[in-house]
């Protein structure tokens, strides 16, 4: 059993979930996206050789498939969330949209082709003019194949704004609320309630604790502790408590902290203040002096068999090089 104060001091907690944690825990999928701003990623200056044209289009090409992958997976999302009864139609006016830019890219790709083609069937002619000028038109048409795909970039974020909008299975606590929720999947608490749960079958992590943070814990389980490398974190609260759990019973408490659950089995209770999310297969009920107020199910998943932000994200160098290697 590990038992104890963190620290000696407590801290006011503002319970309201960073959208960038929300989303690296419920939609993974965001990390497909690298470009933060509204504008083009500056082109790349740093020192030494530049990738040369054929490593560069291999990443625009690869960026493309990948792009055509997503767009399959979202339109499956759509159709299983339409068949649940949601409103899709946003979500189906944005991925005709991000459909139109990918459509708009391969054909920019295609015309490049073309224009290296018709460069290599002249050079035997000698003509070093036309050559170039050749050479230049295609680089011109791989720059809008590039650009092209940083717009589509740009609305498969709001096809993630939306996804989220429309999944449920998030609540604010106040200090009078208790939530029982049984299921499998992944959860998120955040706040200065004591959660009191049985974890079987998965990992559980903890951070941003509190000075004045309990944490019992009892049963099989393997603990590792990590550095977060978050710039929002201070220094005295970088710490990532893991815990890879076998069966456990666990109580948590404290002013402050931030719980991140992925089991197959979840049983749990909370008590105070605080938001709460969940998402997968299980139910929720929240009690307000004795007498159930609400009761929901956890949110289901947009993509069905997940989707791997590795596998899946574009390639992060041709989003910021150009391509007049």
């Amino acid at each position: 059993m590990i038992s104890g104060c963190v620290d000696k001091d407590a801290k006011a907690f503002t319970y309201t979930p960073s959208e960038d944690l929300a989303r690296t825990i419920f939609f993974p999928y965001i990390g497909l996206l690298n470009n933060h701003s509204g504008d083009f990623p500056a082109p790349d200056v740093s020192p030494g050789p530049k990738p040369d044209l054929k490593f560069t289009t291999s990443l625009l090409d690869n960026d493309i498939e990948k792009a055509e992958n997503i767009s399959l997976k979202i339109k499956t999302g759509i159709e299983r969330y339409k068949a649940g009864g949601k409103d899709v139609s946003r979500l189906e006016a944005l991925l005709e949209d991000y459909d139109r830019l990918i459509n708009e890219a391969k054909q920019y790709r295609a015309l490049a082709d073309k224009s290296f083609e018709t460069e290599n069937n002249s050079s035997t002619e000698n003509n070093s003019q036309y050559n170039v000028s050749s050479e230049n038109l295609g680089k011109d048409y791989l720059v809008l194949s590039q650009k092209k795909m940083m717009q589509a970039n740009r609305v498969l974020r709001d096809i993630f704004d939306e996804i989220q909008s429309l999944s449920h299975g998030s609540e604010e606590l106040n200090n009078t609320s208790q939530l029982i929720s049984i299921g499998q999947g992944k959860a998120m608490f955040m706040g200065s309630f004591t959660l009191n749960m049985h974890l079987e079958n998965g990992e559980m992590a903890i951070l941003d604790l509190s000075n004045d943070s309990e944490i019992d814990i009892n049963g099989n389980y393997t603990f590792e502790e990590k550095n977060n490398d978050s710039p929002d974190m201070d220094d005295s609260h970088n710490k990532v408590r893991l815990y890879y759990i076998n069966s456990s019973d666990v109580n948590i408490s404290g002013s402050r902290k931030t719980i991140l659950l992925s089991c197959e089995n979840i049983n749990l209770t909370s008590d105070g203040e605080g938001y709460a999310a969940f998402q997968g297969n299980g139910t929720y009920i929240i009690e307000e002096a004795g007498k159930i107020v609400k009761e929901e199910k956890w949110t289901t998943p947009f993509f069905e068999d997940g989707m791997s932000s590795e596998e899946h994200k574009p390639s992060r160098r041709n989003n910021n090089t150009e391509i007049w290697a």
